[in-house]
């Protein structure tokens, strides 16, 4: 146990540069820190520390331990963290974000109740983003989206979960009561929903003008337009497969649709990941291999 107290208060030592803010850190007293150092030095016969008045200094001998220590120290706190994790039903918080319309509309909605009834003890807190964010500085857990909302991408994973296209989708009741639509250009004579008034839809051919009578910043409030027969609606398409395999709304323009994109889930490089954050993400992407 000494040889551990003494390598624990060393490396603290290092890090906080002080031995006074060491022993704060290990709730020790700093005698106690400078025994523990004195102690160390005496087994190992060398040097470790050049202290100073007014800092802390590591000598050769000393600089290759704390490297060689560290990181020892890191992997037996992960080895704690990790079997009390296995110990413990999996509880907390997970702090989800994601931009408008993917977490309140199916099928992320669906696995997020899920994962709830699942794991009744984990908290899952929910928050819509408009930019781009960084994980860490932010306090985000999870991210589910495409590659424009993440800021630091060095020190974040990212999993595909789903490959997905914009379509153009109306109730088969609005489509028999208004003019067919052949090509975008048609679009001038019908209602489009839209979101956040941007009066622009892009096609594999370029941009179209549109407009209509209703606009929205979250999917549910279109959707539910949409499938009132109130007009048109672009919408990712995994968002509105369900509704079109129950033959609530119909595909329009299909082989105007433009490129594919990806939808993913990110969560930060971290040496050690909580395990709810992992139940978290591994359902996540069993969800989505279900749902392709």
């Amino acid at each position: 146990m000494q040889w551990f107290e003494a390598l624990q208060a060393f490396v603290q030592v290092v890090e906080q540069k002080s031995f006074v803010r060491a022993a704060n850190q290990l709730d020790l007293t700093p005698s106690k820190i400078t025994k523990l150092i004195q102690w160390l030095e005496h087994r190992l016969k060398v040097v470790l520390l050049i202290r100073t008045t007014r800092k802390v200094t590591l000598t050769e001998e000393g600089e290759y331990l704390f490297q060689r220590t560290s990181l020892l120290l890191k992997e037996w706190d992960d080895l704690q963290k990790t079997l009390i994790d296995k110990m413990q039903n999996p509880q907390g918080k997970i702090n989800i974000a994601a931009p408008a319309n993917l977490l309140n509309i199916n099928p992320i909605m669906q696995w997020l109740i899920e994962f709830l009834n699942g794991y009744p003890s984990i908290q899952l807190n929910t928050r819509l983003i408009t930019s781009s964010v960084s994980l860490s500085q932010q306090n985000i857990d999870i991210l589910i989206g495409v590659d424009r909302y993440i800021l630091d991408t060095e020190n974040t994973i990212a999993k595909r979960i789903l490959r997905f296209k914009y379509g153009l989708y109306a109730s088969p009741q609005y489509l028999k009561t208004h003019p067919k639509i052949k090509t975008p250009a048609d679009l001038k004579n019908h209602n489009c929903l839209l979101f956040r008034e941007e009066p622009y839809w892009t096609f594999s051919d370029g941009q179209q003008y549109v407009q209509g009578n209703y606009s929205a910043d979250t999917g549910v409030g279109l959707f539910t337009a949409a499938l009132s027969h109130v007009g048109l609606i672009k919408a990712p398409d995994f968002m509105a497969k369900e509704w079109v395999e129950k033959n609530m709304l119909k595909p329009i323009l299909q082989k105007w649709y433009g490129k594919s994109d990806n939808l993913y889930i990110y969560y930060q490089k971290l040496h050690y990941q909580p395990r709810k954050i992992k139940l978290f993400i591994d359902h996540i992407l069993r969800c989505a291999s279900l749902e392709k």
